[in-house]
This record gives structure tokens, C-alpha cells and sequence, in this order.
């Protein structure tokens, strides 16, 4: 642990009153501000999509009502983007639901995003039964990495723990998934005072920690 790390509070009411974590609380105000507004734009994105191609479209090509046929052509082709995304994208589209919801996978990463972003997309906005909240998740962990990489190129991987699967549109039909990533300390399992003020410490001192 670096010199500074040492010096920090472990009282937790002397952490929360200390500069470095009134820093960090407007850092991670900034961060889900914008992990919001985009996760506002994805949800109006899909809302869209399932409006226009399903609502607007047929009576834009001349049809009455809806064709008993319609839907099949657009879940043909949102099994190829999502395909797609797999085969050609990093991430693999995300989370595979035949394998179950599980904890403990690696959290999404942000180069991962366009694959997810693509296969949530197709599968929601072009019909197929899946909830939203997963594709969510993934976009809040991937931009939330992002943050924290950017403040700090050198954290390690151990600073970010999933409890929640790779997530994507290609979640469980249900759409239940539920999850969270979280900043901790290399070697720590939960975020105690103590590793609170050490991986803070890392992260404004340069050390090694988070």
C-alpha cells in the first residue's frame, strides 16, 4: 500500500467526510448522468424501431392490417444481425440464455458495447420476447470500465467484479436479469471502509490499487 493509502480514514464517517470520496461520489454522479441519458436513447432507439416496422410499415406498403406472415421476415433478419454480432463482433453478442443466468462472469467490457448494442437492438426492436434490462446492465458496466479507464489507464482488471453474466439482448426470455459492477480493491470481496479508502488511495495516488 502507498504512502497515502495509509494515511486515509478507516472510520467510515471519516471516510464519507473526506475530500477524496466527496471527489469520488461527483465522479460517479457524472458517470451514471451519462450511463442514463444513453440508456434513455437506447430505450426510445428500440420504442422506435418496434413502432415503425410493426405499426407504420404496413399501411406505408399498402396494407389494411398487419399480415399474419409479417413478423417472420423481420425475425429472419434480426437472427442475422444478432448473428452477426457473434460471429464477427467482439463479445459474441453477450450472454447466452440457454446457459442460465449466472454470477461471477467477466463484466462487459467497452469494446464489447457495439456487438451488445447490435444483437439488443435486432432481437428487441425487431420483435423477439426479450426484456431490456440486460442490454442496460451491459451498457452501464462497459461505460462505467470506460470511465474508469480513462481517469486511470493503469487499473487493473481486478478493480471491476460482475455478479451478474455477460449481458445482452440475448438474455433470459423473462428479461429479469438483474446485476451491478463494482470498484474494489484488488483481493477484497466487498467494498469495506477500508478497501473503500485503499482502492481510492490507488486511484489518486497512482498506485497499483483501483
Amino acid at each position: 500500500m502507498s504512502a497515502d493509502a495509509a494515511t486515509l480514514p478507516v472510520d467510515p464517517s471519516a471516510l464519507m467526510r473526506s475530500r477524496q470520496y466527496r471527489a469520488l461520489l461527483v465522479f460517479a454522479a457524472l458517470v451514471g448522468l451519462l450511463v442514463s441519458a444513453l440508456a434513455w436513447l437506447f430505450l426510445e432507439a428500440v420504442h422506435a424501431l418496434q413502432i415503425e416496422v410493426y405499426t407504420k410499415l404496413p399501411g406505408h406498403l399498402g396494407f389494411d392490417t398487419v399480415p399474419a406472415w409479417w413478423p417472420l421476415p423481420w425475425l429472419a433478419l434480426a437472427g442475422l444481425l444478432t448473428a452477426f454480432a457473434i460471429v464477427k463482433l467482439p463479445g459474441r453478442g453477450g450472454h447466452v440464455p440457454a446457459d442460465g443466468l449466472k454470477t461471477g462472469g467477466p463484466p462487459t467490457q467497452p469494446i464489447d458495447l457495439p456487438g451488445v448494442v447490435l444483437a439488443a437492438v435486432a432481437t428487441l426492436g425487431l420483435g423477439l420476447v426479450l426484456g431490456p434490462e440486460s442490454p442496460l446492465i451491459a451498457i452501464g458496466m462497459a461505460l462505467g470500465i470506460l470511465a474508469m479507464r480513462t481517469t486511470k489507464p493503469d487499473a487493473p482488471v481486478s478493480c471491476f467484479r460482475a455478479s451478474s453474466p455477460p449481458a445482452s439482448a440475448r438474455s433470459s426470455s423473462s428479461g429479469s436479469a438483474r446485476g451491478r459492477a463494482s470498484v474494489r480493491a484488488p483481493g477484497r470481496s466487498a467494498l469495506s471502509p477500508s478497501s473503500t479508502s485503499e482502492a481510492w488511495a490507488g486511484a489518486t495516488s497512482g498506485g497499483p490499487s483501483c
